[in-house]
This record gives structure tokens, sequence and C-alpha cells, in this order.
């Protein structure tokens, strides 16, 4: 068995790629556009979903144990698909032997590198920890989904049976039990984040894939000749500001945010119009905790 990591030949279907490499200031001759992930002041950003996982244990890693998690999950796609971390007593990247933690961020460049988690699963580790979390999933799929339990699991493929790996199950919440992890899905914002139950003792993280405002590709091939529809960027504002209206309607003071532009699903094309406009509206309701980190 060679083990050659995560497959990224689906950034190559989008024939706007190096528009948005260059607004990255991406040098594809002296950089792999799948590693590049950086912080600002206003928010984290990254190419690959996965690095999402590493800005997050990033931010956790000190937060007391106590704390409850949300984080609000803006994506086309759940990303809490299962690992192929080894479920033990810890968790362990089979490929290099390492025990992985989801809070700790020297972990992550190991596992995304080896394809132990990736862009379909960067989330799923966190349902490892022993901490109140809870996802709140804002997409476009069909309608409100609930409540939902989330409970580890263990999974096996047909060549790897005696190999166990880590998952997750979501089971409907029957209002008599709410388990310490938990999950909600809506395609309504203001409905989404009205159930999410934020207060001020939460530790609040918003992720956005730029998919779920502009899905171009979804990972399929496209012709040479696609050319983005105006109208695609026009409804791209509509949802964004339906978002932000609903997060300071319920007043939700938002810790750290985290953007990944998502190559193969959102064009290079819109990159720098979505996240210029992302980043006028992060400004304009960013309020500071007294005594936060």
């Amino acid at each position: 068995m060679r083990v050659e990591g995560p497959d990224t030949s689906y950034h190559e279907i989008d024939p706007f790629l190096d528009q948005g490499l260059s607004y990255c200031r991406i040098d594809r001759s002296k950089q792999d556009p799948a590693g590049f992930h950086i912080s600002t002041p206003l928010f984290d950003v990254c190419l690959e979903d996965s690095w999402c996982g590493f800005f997050l244990a990033g931010r956790i890693a000190h937060l007391p144990p106590e704390m409850p998690l949300i984080i609000i999950h803006l994506d086309d796609h759940t990303d809490m698909m299962s690992t192929l971390l080894l479920a033990g007593e810890h968790l362990t990247d089979p490929f290099t032997g390492e025990q992985f933690f989801a809070d700790n961020p020297q972990c992550w460049p190991g596992a995304i590198a080896s394809g132990a988690v990736g862009i379909g699963s960067f989330l799923t580790p966190f349902f490892s920890l022993a901490r109140r979390l809870h996802i709140a999933h804002l997409s476009d799929g069909p309608g409100h989904a609930g409540l939902y339990n989330v409970e580890p699991s263990v999974i096996r493929h047909p060549l790897l049976e005696s190999t166990g790996f880590f998952d997750i199950n979501l089971d409907p919440n029957d209002d008599r039990f709410v388990s310490l992890r938990t999950y909600s899905k809506s395609d309504d914002p203001v409905r989404l984040i009205e159930g999410a139950s934020a207060d001020r003792s939460t530790y609040v993280v918003v992720h956005i894939d730029l998919d779920y405002f502009i899905n171009d590709f979804n990972g399929n091939p496209a012709p040479d000749s696609y050319q983005p529809s105006p109208e695609l960027q026009t409804a791209a504002l509509d949802k964004m500001d339906a978002f932000f209206d609903a997060l300071k309607g319920r007043r939700v003071n938002v810790d750290r945010w985290m953007i990944a532009t998502s190559p193969g699903f959102c064009s290079g094309y819109h990159w720098e119009f979505l996240i210029e406009a992302l980043s006028t509206r992060i400004r304009s309701c960013a309020r500071p905790r007294s005594g936060r980190r």
C-alpha cells in the first residue's frame, strides 16, 4: 500500500483557478495551493476546508473544558463524514502512528497530509472531545432538519475489517435526552441561530465555505468555456445579508471566523468578490468581548 495523501485533482476543473490563486497571492511554482492557510486579524482563511480543523484546534486548545462550543457552519456539505483515524482509547493516524487530539493544532498538519482527515471529514474529530459541542449547519438542502444527538462510533471497511476508524452517528433528539454533542441543520438562518442557544458563556465560531454562497462545480468537471452567471453573485449577496441580519437580530457574539475558498466547488472567479463582501460584513458586526481571548 502506498499512501499519497488527499487527491486534489478537482482543483483543475476550474478554468478560473489561477484568478483565485492570484487574489490569494499563491504562486503555484513555489507552493502547493492545498497547503495554503493564513490567519488575519479579521478571520482565518484557507483553500482546503481541512485546514479549518487546524484553525479551530488552535482557537479552542486553551479554552476551559466546561465552556460550550458552537460552530455555525455555512456549507453546501456537512463535512462530518467518517475519518481514517483509528478509533481507540485515543485517535491515531494509521499512516504516521501518531496520536491525534482534535484540540491540538500540532496534530492536524500530519493528518491532513496523510489524508486521515480531509475536506469532507474535518469536523468529525471534534466530536471525540469531552466538551459540549453544537454544530449549527446552514445549507440549502431540504428545509429544517431539527436537532440531533451526535455519538462517536466506529466504521469498518471491507478490505480492513479488523480495523476501526472514527466516525459518528446522528440520532434524532426526542426532547427527553440531549447529549454532550449535538447537530442541527436548516436553510433558514434565523431559525438555525435561534436554535443554537448561544450566550456569553459560549465560545462561538463561524465557519464559512464559499460554496455555501456559490457552488459552480461541486467537484465535477466543467467545460473550459464555462462563464459564471452574474446572477450567482447577486444571489450570494442576498444570502450573505440574510445570515448577517440573523446574527445581529439574535445579538450573537462571534469569537472567530474561518473561511475556506473551496477550489473545485466555488470558482476562483468569485473568491475576491465574496471574501471582500464578507470582510465588510464581519467588520460591521465585530464587538469585542471583555476578558475573552
